[in-house]
């Protein structure tokens, strides 16, 4: 990517040169972007579904070939240790989590098989991931691939090429380093290149949740919306941290959701939300924070319910007051 003009730093694509413009882009153009920093989790196995489905909290048996779905890992309590996007790829489910936390969850997991006919199986050259999105990205894959068009959470595979559809006008594609190359410069033809910011960016306006290690084993997953995601299966069988999800929904207990909001001041992921009925106890969790514009930030951010009419400070009862911004689904 360096050669291409990228700008590299903490092992992730920052910008090509135009951090400010690749942003800007998110609002109304089309942008592509390098996502091989992201971790990948690829199992692979006679009972790999059926291993995953006793871990995850979606329905693997069900995930078909042209297919792709969210899930969470939850400890025994219901508490999320991670969420997934999962795929099958090259004969593997795979499954893609936030890269501080792949190694964690990779050896949690694998604790589990036991005697299942199931082992993470990486592969011999790790695929490059890149990720389009906005208004021109299925007509820019249609002319380039001659990929079809997907419905949501829709995938397809063809000549060493996986292309997945997940929200809106987003595709995440992976394909070897051989074909990245070649195809980078088409698709960028269509689209402002850009950084892992504009990506996380696109992710958060879509409503789409990232737990990362600074709010690992905080959160039940309705309370990241990930049931309205199509994450949470409420018909499978056992699974870690079932019974907690379960009754969740069945109580109808849910007194926390998930929101996009926005504010003025640099923050970051498990910095804590405070409200004026709470007296000094936290009534919300930054999830998931990109920096827009100088002095402009817009985050997921997990909120109290029955604190939001009382108004959200960020970091104090003192701080910044956050505005709550609309998402993309209703939360029901």
């Amino acid at each position: 990517m360096t050669g291409l003009g990228a700008v590299v730093e903490q092992d992730r694509v920052q910008h090509f040169g135009d951090a400010q413009q690749a942003l800007d882009a998110v609002n109304q153009g089309t942008v592509l972007c390098d996502l091989s920093h992201w971790g990948l989790l690829p199992f692979a196995g006679d009972e790999v579904k059926s291993f995953l489905n006793g871990q995850l909290s979606s329905d693997v048996l069900q995930l078909a070939d042209d297919q792709n779905q969210y899930s969470c890992h939850s400890t025994p309590k219901g508490r999320m240790l991670g969420n997934f996007l999962l795929w099958q790829q090259d004969g593997r489910v795979v499954l893609q989590v936030s890269p501080d936390l792949k190694e964690a969850l990779q050896k949690r997991l694998s604790m589990y098989i036991l005697r299942a006919k199931a082992k993470l199986t990486p592969w011999e050259e790790a695929p490059v991931m890149l990720g389009l999105a906005g208004p021109g990205a299925a007509a820019l894959l249609h002319t380039t691939l001659a990929a079809p068009a997907l419905a949501e959470h829709g995938t397809w595979s063809h000549d060493g090429v996986t292309l997945l559809r997940t929200r809106g006008e987003r595709y995440q594609l992976l394909c070897s380093v051989a074909q990245a190359i070649a195809l980078w410069p088409q698709l960028a033809a269509g689209a402002t290149p850009a950084g892992a910011d504009a990506w996380l960016l696109g992710e958060i306006r879509a409503g789409i949740p990232w737990i990362t290690a600074a709010t690992q084993d905080a959160f039940v997953a309705q309370m990241v919306n990930l049931e309205l995601l199509g994450g949470v299966s409420f018909r499978k069988g056992c699974y870690t941290g079932q019974e907690i999800i379960a009754r969740t929904q069945h109580l109808g207990k849910v007194k926390q959701r998930l929101f996009r909001v926005a504010f003025e001041v640099p923050a970051q992921a498990g910095d804590a939300l405070y409200s004026p009925d709470l007296n000094g106890q936290a009534s919300g969790t930054l999830l998931n924070v990109v920096q827009t514009a100088h002095g402009h930030f817009e985050a997921l951010a997990v909120l109290r319910l029955g604190s939001m009419e009382h108004g959200m400070h960020l970091q104090a009862m003192d701080g910044p007051a956050i505005r709550v911004l609309n998402l993309p689904y209703p939360l029901e």
